[in-house]
């Protein structure tokens, strides 16, 4: 299974590297803010939640639910195509 991660906050990172490590058999690609700078995570641009969305199984969002919603709305096709979205707050 493939999946797309993104943090939005120092704790955030810390929780979604919980995640991942939680879910070893998935194979993470991982994102955070630049300014983190965050070791193994992807700085977060525009175009990476559209190439998230049409390549990863599933994404998760460690924030609010607003972002993730905003984030996807574009991509949004089809419950039995797009791929599974969670949300989780920044502390679990």
């Amino acid at each position: 299974m493939t999946g797309a991660i993104f943090a939005f906050s120092r704790q955030g990172c810390r929780t979604a590297r919980n995640i991942m490590a939680a879910c070893s058999d998935v194979t993470w690609q991982s994102y955070t803010m630049e300014r983190f700078g965050e070791c193994d995570f992807a700085p977060i641009t525009p175009k990476c939640y559209g190439e998230s969305f049409s390549s990863a199984e599933a994404l998760v969002f460690v924030g609010s639910c607003g972002i993730a919603v905003r984030k996807i709305a574009p991509y949004v096709h089809d419950k039995r195509t797009d791929p599974a979205v969670v949300c989780v707050d920044e502390l679990g």
